[in-house]
This record gives C-alpha cells, structure tokens and sequence, in this order.
C-alpha cells in the first residue's frame, strides 16, 4: 500500500509539474504571505535575529486551528499521522535579502547543539522539521491512498509553494510557515534557530 501511494502522489506531482502547475519555487497561502499576526497566536513565542537580519518569531504549541496550521492538521488526522507539536513560525526578512525559513533546534540541559548526531534521538539534541517535509511520510500510512495523494497534491501546490525541503523568504516580506516536532516538546533548556541563532523568550 505504501509504495502504490507514494508511487500515485509522485506521479501527481509530475504530471502537475509537467502541465506547468507547480508552485513558483515560494510559498504562500496559509504557510507565507504579508501576514504577521505575531500577537494573535497562541503558544509560547522565542524571537532573534539571524545573521542576515531576518527577524525570527516562533510560537511553540501552536493551536492546530491556527489559520496557518489547519490545513496540514486535517491532513494529519485523514491520513492517521503521528501525534505532533505544531510550531508557527514568522520571518520578517530585509530588503534586497532572499531570505530561508529556518528549522528549530531544541537543546536540553548539558548538551552543545554543535555534537548533534542525527542519528541520536537520545543526545540531547533534537529538531522541529518543515511540515512540508513530513507530508509523505503521513501520506504513506494513509488507509486511503488515492484520497490521500490528491489532498498530499492539493498541499504540495498551495500552501508548500512546490517545496518540501525548505521555506523560501522574499525580502522586505514577513513569511509565515508551519514546522513540527513529533510528540511532545522536550524538556529543553536553550532553542536555536537552525544550529547558530539562539533565540530568547519574546
């Protein structure tokens, strides 16, 4: 069943590709866009500036209605995924910056988040990945692989933007987009913004 669904959402998304359906290489929709909306969100919010500038805001535990959040929560639960921590994020990037949505890094007492091992869930140090990125995996133990692979399309060229292993950021925009971390937050004692950018309770 796995194959046949991975198989039928690929062939989806050439057959997108190939009509000239794909995203533009930039997300948009509920996961970018002109929006900030910092303040209505729920969640624990950490915030820090990246070494070209870009403003980061993120909102730990996130409400799966968030605006942001809702479409990839329905896909989760049609699909039977994992339960999951959903995290919003908001980069408001300079201009003349082609800015990148950044993953987060959670370190936990003692740990030095430059020894991760990704290999090593039990190091200490673990990451929150793109949505975008996950939507295959939950895709694949679907009981429902056809309806599955349309809804996995329908993501992929809205909200995705036509990526899955990074978030674009446009400069003098603010992006907003999805991450998620399975099960529960750790009990971590600093966050990063990738493995350089600390960020502090905002």
């Amino acid at each position: 069943m796995q194959s046949r669904l991975r198989a039928a959402a690929l062939a989806l998304v050439l057959a997108a590709a190939a009509a000239g359906c794909g995203g533009d290489g930039g997300n948009d929709d509920t996961s970018s866009g002109d929006r900030g909306g910092g303040d209505e969100r729920t969640g624990r919010a950490y915030a820090g500036e990246l070494e070209d500038g870009s403003r980061l805001r993120v909102h730990l535990d996130a409400a799966p209605d968030d605006p942001a959040v809702a479409p990839y929560e329905a896909f989760r639960q049609s699909t039977g995924g994992p339960e999951v921590t959903w995290i919003v994020a908001e980069i408001a990037v300079p201009d003349g910056v082609e800015g990148t949505g950044r993953f987060l890094t959670f370190v936990e007492a003692g740990a030095n988040p430059i020894d991760d091992d990704p290999l090593d869930d039990r190091d200490g140090i673990t990451n929150a990945e793109f949505v975008c990125s996950q939507l295959d995996d939950w895709a694949e133990g679907s009981p429902e692989p056809e309806a599955a692979g349309a809804a996995y399309l329908e993501l992929y060229e809205g909200p995705c933007g036509g990526q899955t292993l990074q978030v674009l950021a446009p400069g003098g925009q603010t992006t907003t987009y999805v991450m998620v971390y399975e099960g529960a937050l750790p009990d971590f004692d600093r966050v990063f913004s990738g493995l350089l950018t600390e960020l502090r309770p905002a």
